[in-house]
């Protein structure tokens, strides 16, 4: 059994493909997937762990 992590962040700048992405990985069992389209947003909203 894989072990899911407990965050994903998807950065693209396509919408389209971030959506089909965070639905895709919820079907499977992703509870929390967060998607970003602006590169810069995504850095400074970014915390490790």
């Amino acid at each position: 059994m894989v072990k899911k992590p407990s965050r994903i962040l998807i950065v693209d700048d396509e919408p389209e493909i971030t959506l089909a992405f965070q639905k895709g990985l919820r079907d499977r069992g992703f509870l929390t997937v967060d998607t970003v389209n602006d590169p810069h947003l995504a850095l400074s909203s970014f915390q490790a762990g």
